[in-house]
């Protein structure tokens, strides 16, 4: 397994999270346009942070955040927290997550925003 980080909303991360919505049953919120859309309409204070996981090089999962400074502090967000309550991960159905596997995912991702974050809201 191999967590990516993703600083912009590129043709890699357009075709995997793609490739995910198409199999699996997102919310508006949880699409690649709507998400996009967002960074782009408030790009002049965020930067997108967004976490893609690999499987056997096949997309499995996607943890879309932005970075957000406010006062001292940078804050990990999901992409999209001031309008929705319906934000998380987006994970393959057909790729059942064990909770071990899921905390060696988060754990990754902690360790890859540990010098640029100083906490997850």
């Amino acid at each position: 397994m191999k967590v990516i980080l993703k600083r912009e909303f590129d043709e890699t991360l357009e075709r995997d999270w793609k490739l995910l919505e198409k199999k699996n049953n997102l919310i508006i919120f949880q699409t690649y346009d709507w998400n996009k859309n967002w960074i782009e309409f408030n790009n002049s204070e965020f930067k997108i942070m967004t976490f893609v996981v690999y499987s056997e090089s096949k997309p499995i999962a996607i943890f879309p955040f932005y970075k957000k400074k406010k006062f001292f502090f940078n804050i990990l967000k999901w992409i999209g927290n001031d309008i929705s309550d319906y934000l998380g991960p987006i994970v393959d159905k057909d790729y059942l997550v064990e909770k071990k596997i899921f905390d060696k995912i988060w754990d990754e991702i902690i360790l890859k925003t540990k010098f640029e974050c100083d906490l997850i809201y």
